[in-house]
């Protein structure tokens, strides 16, 4: 359930291709590929954490240090931007 939110564009993938008549193979091809890109972050990861290990734990965990730790300061232009590309986005996807 933690992942749904960024499966979300394949349930908009998924539904694109059944509202257009392509043939089948053609509609795997496009969903094999949408998952590829999908998945390759994460695989690209497990592949390097597999082979150097404590090396990739630790730069992780710095990322995670530098994002996670400490108080966000509030930004009033960045909410701004982010509520109006949400926006935008919700008004694309309403038009298409």
């Amino acid at each position: 359930m933690a992942d749904l939110p960024n499966a979300f564009p394949l349930f908009l993938a998924i539904e694109r291709i059944l509202a257009v008549d392509i043939q089948r193979p053609v509609a795997l091809a496009a969903l094999c590929g949408y998952t590829t890109v999908y998945v390759l972050p994460t695989a690209v990861l497990l592949v390097l954490g597999a082979r150097q290990g404590p090396r990739v734990r630790a730069t992780m965990q710095r990322i995670t240090d530098r994002f996670l730790s400490g108080v966000a300061r509030r930004s009033i232009p960045i909410a701004t931007a982010l509520t109006i590309a949400g926006l935008a986005s919700a008004a694309l996807v309403a038009l298409v």
